[in-house]
């Protein structure tokens, strides 16, 4: 037996553990779902969640480890969720959950080698979150605009689309939202990715000289905070890179 083969000799071993440790935490965390049906309690308890990540954090000094056993619990505690909200069929009042249910029921299998479209030029962060939930590999491409995605995957031409929902800046993505409901389509993943723009010029170029920069509002309100003045804004950031070629500019 390689070293290799040692090493992964070891983490199976410890995936069962973890599987049977996990297994037996959603029998509990099912025991919990009843009680909270029979007591009327809504499934999300969004303090108490947040007590449970603090603590296991707690448990490591590793400020790197901190923050992957902040999201394990985060993915542990949304299939606690998905288990209760089955069992106390939380939101059946609601006209709409008929419909849910029965998609539910019809769901497909995850797709093997899917085709995946984004919003987008390459290297955008829809294009980041689809190589990071789907992998490297994953083939996709970029579309102009959000309806152009949905109606994509309307025409078959794609398996899934990787969209943004939500960031800490600006909100809700309205119009994402108003898609789905128009197309009727459901959630089926998530991914979060860390957002951090950066200012790309020409080289040779000093911050002084940039008068002109191709962003999004929140884009273009970090280059005000960093240079002290206002830039003008010129178009979107998934065709800044593009523009900026184009374009030649030192000034841009």
């Amino acid at each position: 037996m390689t070293e290799l083969e040692q090493y992964r000799q070891e983490i199976d071993r410890i995936d069962g553990e973890l599987v049977q440790l996990f297994l037996e935490r959603m029998a509990v965390t099912g025991k919990v779902g009843e009680y909270k049906q029979r007591a009327g309690i809504p499934v999300l308890d969004a303090g108490r969640e947040k007590q449970v990540i603090a603590a296991k954090t707690a448990l490591t000094d590793d400020p790197a480890r901190k923050a992957d056993v902040a999201a394990l619990y985060e993915e542990i505690m949304a299939i606690s969720r998905r288990q209760q909200r089955k069992l106390v069929r939380e939101g059946a009042e609601e006209p709409g959950y008929a419909a849910y249910a029965a998609a539910l029921a019809a769901r497909r299998e995850p797709v093997a080698a899917p085709r995946v479209v984004y919003q987008g030029e390459p290297g955008c962060y829809s294009e980041e979150a689809a190589v990071g939930f789907f992998g490297p590999e994953v083939s996709s491409r970029g579309l102009a605009w959000f309806p152009d995605v949905f109606a994509a995957l309307e025409r078959g031409e794609a398996d899934y689309a990787v969209l943004p929902v939500e960031n800490s800046s600006t909100g809700s993505i309205r119009q994402v939202y108003d898609l789905l409901a128009q197309y009727n389509y459901y959630v089926v993943g998530e991914c979060q990715v860390k957002v951090e723009h950066c200012l790309m010029a020409l080289p040779g170029v000093a911050l002084e000289d940039i008068h002109t920069v191709y962003s999004p509002r929140a884009g273009a309100d970090a280059v005000r905070e960093v240079s002290g003045r206002p830039p003008g804004l010129a178009a979107g950031a998934h065709l800044g890179h593009r523009r900026l070629g184009q374009a030649g500019g030192r000034e841009r």
